[in-house]
């Protein structure tokens, strides 16, 4: 995603030209959003001829992230990495100008985003995931049944009841809770 801004040194305004006026990212994205200040002074081009840019992306864990950017004429521009990304909760960017030697001259732009949690880590076997209680308990019973572990019993108002025989262990995962059945 492309956010594009102009900014006018002279007034100090700020125009966001493209981009959403909402702006989330997602947990673990890399390179998912390129930022690009358009400089101004009194609406002409800015001269910032042998400057260089960079972002300062603070995450929500209060730890910055410096991201190199380029300058091509009046324009700074950088691509968020997967780091900025890394921590949910607000993302506060910051677009540095900066002279030769690499001081900061001033902050030409600020963002701030939502990082969101996207996917997690772990990952659900789809052979292990069962549509329904009822499809859980025909699948133990078929299982164990024979064994003489198990006994099911279904009521007149659907509810199951599960018995177990001897010292055998299970662990059930339904809808994300664990359980242990003895």
């Amino acid at each position: 995603m492309l956010i594009a801004q102009t900014v006018d040194l002279d007034t100090g305004q700020a125009n966001t030209t493209h981009g959403r006026s909402f702006r989330e990212a997602v947990r673990g994205n890399k390179l998912a959003i390129r930022w690009q200040i358009t400089l101004l002074n009194a609406g002409v081009a800015a001269n910032i001829e042998g400057c260089s840019c960079c972002v300062k992306a603070v995450r929500a864990d209060g730890q910055t992230v410096p991201v190199s950017g380029t300058v091509s004429g009046n324009t700074l521009a950088a691509t968020l990495t997967g780091e900025c990304f890394a921590v949910v909760g607000k993302l506060k960017c910051f677009f540095d100008l900066m002279d030769a030697t690499g001081d900061t001259i001033m902050t030409a732009a600020k963002l701030e985003l939502d990082v969101v949690m996207g996917q997690t880590d772990a990952v659900v076997d789809p052979s292990d995931v069962f549509p329904d209680f009822s499809a859980l308990v025909a699948a133990m019973t078929m299982t164990h049944m024979d064994a003489g572990i198990v006994k099911v019993t279904k009521s007149a108002i659907g509810q199951y009841t599960v018995e177990y025989v001897g010292s055998a262990s299970y662990t059930v995962s339904i809808n994300g809770e664990t359980m242990t059945i003895t």
